[in-house]
């Protein structure tokens, strides 16, 4: 199922099934053709990234795959956690939201740095 919103990278929601028989919901986001003009590690610094927002309990989805080597589709891409939800652009409980928001980036600020 392609997914609407992105305007650097296709992204789209597939369903898989490991060899151990467990279901995964995922997102596979497949950069544009500018992206890696830029960075030619988009994808693996992409996924580094989350890798290590992730493992700090950051509000990020949970990288899997990385495929820089194109191997997979034209472009660079990488495969992440699918998390179900919305945009919500005018919250009922402001106050709440805006503490969620602030929760996030004290984390993001807050830890320790990456040698």
């Amino acid at each position: 199922m392609s997914l609407t919103g992105g305007i650097s990278a296709q992204v789209t929601a597939i369903k898989i099934e490991r060899a151990d028989g467990q279901r995964l919901k995922l997102i596979v986001r497949r950069h544009g053709i500018v992206d890696p003009t830029q960075n030619p590690h988009i994808a693996r610094d992409e996924f580094r990234l989350l890798e290590i927002a992730h493992a700090r309990g950051l509000a990020v989805p949970k990288p899997y795959c990385v495929d820089e080597a194109c191997d997979l589709f034209p472009t660079t891409s990488i495969g992440v956690e699918y998390i179900d939800g919305e945009t919500e652009l005018a919250p009922d409980d402001l106050s709440g939201y805006l503490t969620r928001i602030a929760t996030e980036i004290a984390k993001i600020h807050g830890g320790p740095r990456e040698p």
